[in-house]
């Protein structure tokens, strides 16, 4: 069981990156032998994390609505797993919320 909730996380973090990694513009430029970020692409990271968040947050409130009538009228074996999909939704939203800030961050220093 600890085994699969790993493999959740992870799966969880590969789809928010892969998320990110489609909706954002490359905001890394060769200048020098070293990375310099540019304020545009910061820019448009965070827009596309901001919208991504809006999404993970109206899929949840969606998800969460479903179980209460899933409660009601489904097995525990339906329940269970629908437990398990929210706790995904939350982890990812974790995980997008914890991109945000460190994008944030990349954004004030720059």
């Amino acid at each position: 069981m600890h085994a699969n909730e790993d493999r959740e996380k992870y799966a969880s973090r590969q789809a928010a990156q892969e998320a990110l990694r489609r909706d954002v513009k490359p905001y890394r430029k060769r200048t020098r032998g070293r990375p310099e970020i540019c304020r545009e692409h910061i820019d448009s990271a965070l827009r596309a994390v901001d919208a991504r968040i809006g999404e993970g947050e109206r899929r949840l409130f969606d998800h969460v609505k479903l179980m209460e009538r899933l409660k009601d009228r489904g097995t525990a074996q339906d329940v269970t797993m629908a437990h398990r999909l929210q706790l995904n939704l939350e982890a990812g939203l974790l995980l997008m919320r914890a991109s945000r800030e460190t994008l944030l961050r990349e954004f004030v220093q720059d």
